[in-house]
């Protein structure tokens, strides 16, 4: 699983392929001991727990890399776009 991003002690890694448990686009993040998957369109967690103040941090990087980063129109194909989202990560 490549991690795609790293900030405040949270990893955010993308499964390519990965649609079929949860049956919506989605991303796995990780944080101490606590795991989860996580909406790619809503930010919401589909499995896991997460601690709230990550999950907040998590959701806030997910609305400014679907807004800045991503196309609209390719949500439902981020595993394809993953090239654009590390790009969009190495500028900040």
């Amino acid at each position: 699983m490549p991690t795609i991003s790293m900030f405040y002690g949270i990893l955010v890694a993308l499964m390519y392929e990965d649609n079929d448990r949860h049956h919506l686009p989605h991303f796995h993040v990780r944080y101490q001991d606590y795991k989860a998957s996580i909406a790619i369109e809503d930010g919401r967690v589909l499995a896991g727990i997460f601690p709230p103040k990550q999950l907040k941090l998590v959701q806030a990087w997910v609305e400014y890399t679907v807004t800045i980063c991503l196309p609209i129109g390719n949500l439902r194909s981020m595993a394809k776009s993953l090239s654009a989202l590390l790009l969009c990560n190495r500028r900040e």
